[in-house]
């Protein structure tokens, strides 16, 4: 997912270094793609893998980075 976050953030930055009102539109399209596909492929890997999967997000952020560090088991 940090994927989508970096490419969200570079069109970002793109429309505030160029200033162009499209680049604004094509940031926000790329961003509700991007959740609509996280959101897709949530229900795919729960689908597929189950509790296995369920575990790994518990630990992993859907988005944004988690700032404090976690515990491992």
């Amino acid at each position: 997912m940090y994927i989508h976050l970096a490419a969200t953030l570079l069109l970002m930055g793109w429309f505030f270094a160029l200033r162009l009102t499209p680049m604004a539109f094509l940031t926000v399209l790329f961003l509700v793609h991007f959740l609509l596909l996280a959101g897709w492929e949530a229900r795919e890997l729960r689908e597929r893998f189950g509790r296995e999967y369920e575990d790994y997000r518990s630990r992993v952020p859907f988005f944004l980075p988690r700032l404090k560090k976690t515990r491992r088991r």
